[in-house]
């Protein structure tokens, strides 16, 4: 989307941000979306053979998809300048009345048991929202561990430093592409009692790879968490949020799922069936949701060559 009419409408969008109801803006977000397909012709032509090809969809069908995914990567544009909008004092309380919590049973076991956890996102909703329903789930003893790669340095990560800083959050971020910052990761997951935030979606452009079947095609996922997980014996527990906290007409919701250990030395053969069911849970929320998956535009780096696991 980095063509003139990207970043006419991004500009508008921030004004409106500033300047209209918070319903009025993500309505605003959702109509920009839409004309894509006359300002970002492309663009819309390669999310529909995405959709028509890997998900095997009719063509009508596909380029509705194509439509609304565009439109969902607008709301979600939107929903960080209302974030910013509103302030961080207001923030926290107003994003955790708006999104549900389900399924956090198998979390609050590990954590009455004073046992860690690693939280493995798939790229469903914006990073702030989904950070900041996590933390007030965390008993205070607890550190929450945010592993960003190289690539992920921007605006997000300014405002979730800001509300680290204001609100006195134990949070620290750290990098997947440091040494250093993992020694400290793995030291962390083994002496304190910590919660780790990594995304299990990622493709093999941004780590270590592992090939497996992405909708019936040879592809390759980074397998870092896998390993964390291996070294550290600490379960993983898929996550999945839905929806953004001001689009008012549907119920945003974080979803939490059983947790699993990687119990066997992950090397190719024993890291494959954890990865395999990794992938299954992916391919299962995108068919359910597919307009919502925000990786469709990077989707072509999961087929490329990668520097694979040994």
């Amino acid at each position: 989307m980095r063509n003139w009419y990207t970043r006419f409408a991004l500009l508008l969008l921030f004004i409106a941000a500033y300047t209209l109801p918070y319903r009025w803006v993500i309505v605003v977000a959702g109509w920009f979306g839409r004309q894509s397909t006359l300002f970002a012709r492309a663009d819309i032509n390669n999310q529909h053979q995405n959709f028509r090809l890997l998900l095997k969809q009719e063509s009508d069908v596909a380029y509705a998809h194509a439509v609304g995914f565009f439109e969902n990567q607008y709301k979600l544009v939107a929903c960080f300048f209302l974030c910013c909008r509103v302030g961080l004092k207001r923030w926290l309380n107003f994003v955790n009345k708006r999104i549900s919590v389900t399924n956090v049973e198998p979390l609050k076991r590990l954590l009455a048991q004073s046992q860690n956890a690693i939280l493995l996102p798939f790229h469903f909703g914006d990073f702030i929202s989904l950070c900041s329903v996590i933390w007030p789930l965390l008993p205070p003893e607890y550190e929450l561990i945010i592993l960003r790669g190289a690539h992920t340095t921007g605006l997000s990560f300014n405002w979730i430093n800001k509300l680290i800083n204001i609100h006195q959050l134990s949070v620290s971020i750290l990098s997947a592409t440091d040494s250093q910052d993992l020694k400290q990761l793995l030291r962390k997951l083994r002496k304190q009692q910590v919660v780790v935030i990594i995304y299990g979606d990622l493709s093999g452009a941004f780590g270590t790879a592992q090939e497996t079947r992405f909708f019936g095609k040879k592809a390759r996922f980074a397998v870092g968490a896998l390993k964390i997980a291996y070294q550290t014996q600490c379960p993983l527990l898929p996550i999945e949020l839905w929806g953004n906290a001001f689009e008012l007409h549907k119920k945003p919701y974080l979803q939490i799922k059983p947790p699993f250990y990687v119990r066997k030395k992950p090397s190719i053969e024993g890291q494959q069936v954890y990865l395999n069911a990794i992938v299954r849970m992916l391919e299962q929320s995108i068919r359910a949701r597919p307009s919502e998956w925000m990786n469709w535009q990077q989707v072509g780096t999961y087929f490329q060559p990668t520097k694979l696991a040994q």
